[in-house]
């Protein structure tokens, strides 16, 4: 093997390493285990496609937060009413 055939493997800093990291989520259970993988700071469990609770949510984040990221499920495709030809 030679080195032009090699690859090369470097370690990286986790790019969030001190920064604060809040995971979302609908499910409690799955948000807990990500949670756990990740070693996230905090969780929250709510619907982001419920008004009320993303308001409440971000009413209630301490600061400063580094990184949000809220992505609600599949889009919701609605289809188009047309009236008469």
């Amino acid at each position: 093997m030679t080195a032009a055939n090699t690859a090369v493997f470097t370690q990286r800093k986790p790019e969030l390493l001190g920064q604060i990291v809040i995971l979302t989520g609908r499910n409690p259970a799955r948000l807990k285990q990500a949670a756990l993988e990740l070693h996230a700071q905090r969780t929250a469990d709510f619907d982001a496609n419920n008004l009320a609770s993303l308001q409440s949510f971000f009413q209630d984040l301490p600061t400063p937060i580094d990184h949000v990221m809220v992505t609600p499920g599949a889009p919701h495709y609605k289809a188009e009413s047309r009236g008469p030809a």
